[in-house]
């Protein structure tokens, strides 16, 4: 399973909440005011500075999280690819590499996602309460009646645009003076702190170049190509490649739904769940083999294409289920030639077009 989460999706909300409405007992005056959320965010210096900080911070940490997840993703399609077309041995083995290194990022992922949240709930409330402060302080110095300015439609965060509107509210715009407040904050200041000290957890990664797998009975001879990236630099190939995803996510769906619907009756309930459970495994099979019928198809194309590239040095190229993200193989990519060889193959564009018309939907009725 893939592990699919955007750090920054998560971390741009987390300061969205703390400048909504606040019901705070302001003593009634003789005139208005009103704060705009975005104005004060883009004059605090504390909070520029706090945003900065959680850029630096989550940015080289969402991309190791994506980056694996999608490495993850390169090795299950390279396997699925080359299933019954290298020696069985060698994909066995990177079989359990893909479950050891899935197995190993699932914890992380969570422990990263656990602590983004956390983060997330202290940001808001630590500007929540500077705020209420800084309300109450220029409340007890003022006759003013402040009401927050909400007409502004971007939202702030940490990883989020600072860039402020200009306020059509009525009554003195008082943002400035809040934003003034939160820079003289030191209980804010605190809090931050505090939130910057956190410790992420470390997401693994890996680097080796084994030996690239021979297709078939052909030795593997220091060239070779990576089957995902070829699959994915072939429209009609790229097609097949989100259909199958597509429908094994409705399929997915469907499931979550009959899960959701399970009936009160202990007994009922397990039998529904263990059939889902069985489906679900069905929807794995499913793309797998799909996949595997994707690679057929390439592979067979890529016997023909063999005599072009002689000329090119290329006819011997061999097979890496490695992924290039992780360092490939031992020898020369040869993966853009071939594609160059293969993109225009128009048996091969046949090929795919009836294979797509035929694909089928993965089987999750339930009894």
């Amino acid at each position: 399973m893939r592990h699919t989460h955007h750090l920054q999706h998560v971390l741009i909300a987390a300061l969205s909440a703390a400048l909504l409405p606040l019901s705070s007992a302001l003593a009634a005056g003789s005139a208005s005011g009103h704060y705009n959320r975005d104005e004060v965010a883009s004059s605090s210096a504390v909070f520029r500075g706090f945003a900065n900080n959680l850029q630096q911070v989550y940015g080289p940490i969402d991309d190791r999280v994506r980056r694996v997840d999608g490495l993850l993703a390169d090795l299950d399609l390279n396997l699925a690819l080359t299933a019954g077309h290298v020696d069985q041995a060698h994909h066995d083995l990177w079989s359990a590499r893909l479950d050891e290194r899935s197995t190993r990022f699932g914890p992380e992922f969570e422990a990263v996602q656990e602590l983004s949240y956390s983060v997330q709930d202290q940001s808001t409330r630590a500007f929540e309460q500077a705020l209420q402060r800084a309300l109450e302080t220029l409340a007890s110095a003022s006759d003013l009646d402040l009401e927050p300015c909400v007409e502004s439609s971007s939202s702030i965060g940490p990883m989020g645009a600072l860039g402020g509107s200009a306020s059509t509210c009525p009554g003195i715009d008082q943002s400035q003076s809040i934003a003034a407040l939160w820079d003289k904050d030191s209980q804010l200041r605190q809090d931050l702190d505090g939130i910057n000290s956190a410790q992420w957890p470390a997401v693994t990664t890996y680097n080796d170049s084994p030996s690239p797998l021979g297709l078939k009975d052909k030795a593997a001879v220091g060239q070779w190509l990576s089957p995902a990236q070829l699959a994915r630099g072939i429209p009609e190939a790229v097609q097949i490649l989100e259909t199958i995803g597509e429908r094994a996510q409705a399929g997915r769906d469907t499931l979550w739904s009959a899960l959701r619907a399970a009936p009160e009756d202990k007994d009922q309930a397990a039998e529904l769940k263990q059939a889902i459970r069985t489906r679900a495994k069905r929807i794995r099979d499913y793309s797998a083999a799909q996949q595997a019928a994707l690679g057929v198809v390439l592979w067979s194309t890529l016997d023909r294409a063999r005599k072009k590239g002689k000329k090119a040095g290329w006819s011997d190229v061999a097979l890496c289920i490695n992924p290039t993200g992780w360092g490939g193989c031992e020898g020369t990519d040869r993966t853009d030639e071939v594609l160059d060889a293969l993109y225009d193959d128009k048996k091969l564009t046949r090929q795919l077009e009836t294979l797509l018309n035929d694909l089928p939907r993965p089987d999750v009725a339930l009894p």
